[in-house]
């Protein structure tokens, strides 16, 4: 038994030397694990690809002239086969060769890739997001004219102005009598949703900032002592793009007008400011006038006379009016079918058809 293990410990041995000695051998032989081998390996492949004449051979090349007479002769026009020059150990090899270009091609692939078609249809679509991007979000809103008469007293709610972005209002300031009213003074108290500015004496400008954000502005009128102040709103179903106000009182420097109802310092009452807009109110009648197609009539559901015009009234006196910035005004009047006008100088009538005489008028033969 120990003599068996004996010699199974000496085969082990044997055989550990044997591949040892084998792989000091194959390390001798592989160029490419000893630099200096590498190295006269590479100088010998150079000299067999290029061989210098004869005549500037040096002496320790002459040992390869037979080997070198042997090798079969290149066909005409053909470069030799080179063997692969290296740099460490890794085979340097010749650039592949430049592949003729389409200069025109590359350079439209370049700056343009894309076909002029495609090109038009990415214009077309970027196009139709812009503008969907700048539509505003109520896109049916009405524009609209409006007028307040302004209350100065504690507690009134103030008139409001309603306005949206790229479509702002004009705000006017006129007396009872219709007199432009000049501003002192006005202050824009929220600059992040509007801008304010004064265009005239009496008339302001407002324009929005924001589509969501509301403020107010305070103005302060020559000869009144009281401010006057005014709300802006964003605009939902209709947006003013003039607003007329008009304050209780005569403006300084104003010209009294002559009439036949004498001048009134109150502004005319709610109903006759839908009259003064072309607007027949509910239990009103439009009546048919003839002689001046610039005056426009309607009776009122009380049974009162409103007469809708340019010029003076001089006859019947009225009972309350109502003007405007450009000069239209609106009267009330007791129902008569002749009244008198004055305009620039000249008086002229107008007859007024179609109206309802009360019973009272009916007694007494009225409209026969």
């Amino acid at each position: 038994m120990k003599v068996a293990v004996r010699f199974a410990v000496l085969g082990v041995g044997v055989m550990m030397h044997t591949l040892s000695l084998a792989q000091a051998t194959q390390s001798v032989d592989n160029a490419f694990l000893d630099p200096n081998m590498e190295k006269e390996a590479w100088l010998l492949a150079q000299k067999q690809a290029d061989p210098a004449p004869a005549e500037n051979r040096p002496a320790d090349q002459s040992a390869n002239t037979g080997a070198s007479a042997q090798r079969p002769a290149q066909p005409q026009g053909q470069r030799p086969a080179q063997s692969p020059a290296y740099a460490g150990n890794v085979a340097q090899v010749e650039p592949l060769p430049t592949p003729k270009l389409d200069l025109k091609q590359e350079v439209l692939n370049q700056v343009a890739p894309m076909e002029p078609a495609l090109i038009r249809e990415i214009i077309v679509e970027l196009e139709k997001r812009r503008q969907a991007a700048s539509t505003p979000a109520a896109t049916d809103v009405k524009a609209a004219l409006s007028s307040f008469n302004v209350d100065l007293s504690p507690g009134a709610t103030p008139p409001v102005v309603r306005i949206a972005r790229g479509q702002g209002a004009v705000v006017t300031f006129l007396d009872a009598a219709g007199n432009p009213w000049p501003i002192q003074a006005a202050e824009n108290f929220y600059s992040q949703a509007m801008d304010v500015k004064q265009l005239s004496g009496h008339v302001l400008s407002v324009a929005a900032r924001s589509d969501y954000l509301r403020g107010s502005v305070g103005v302060m009128l020559e000869g009144l002592a009281t401010p006057v102040t005014f709300t802006v709103i964003p605009a939902v179903n209709a947006t003013d793009y003039r607003v007329d106000l008009r304050v209780p009182g005569i403006a300084p420097g104003a010209i009294p007008q002559v009439a036949g109802g004498g001048m009134s310092a109150s502004v005319g009452s709610a109903d006759l400011m839908a009259f003064l807009y072309g607007q027949t109110p509910d239990g009103a009648k439009r009546l048919k006038v003839k002689g001046n197609p610039d005056v426009s009539a309607w009776q009122s559901a009380s049974g009162d006379l409103v007469i809708r015009t340019a010029a003076m009234i001089a006859s019947p006196a009225w009972s309350e009016k109502l003007p405007s910035a450009d000069g239209t005004s609106v009267y009330r009047l007791p129902p008569t079918p002749v009244v008198l006008l004055s305009r620039h100088g000249k008086i002229s009538n107008v007859e007024i058809q179609g109206i309802v005489p009360s019973p009272s008028q009916a007694a007494i033969g009225f409209g026969q």
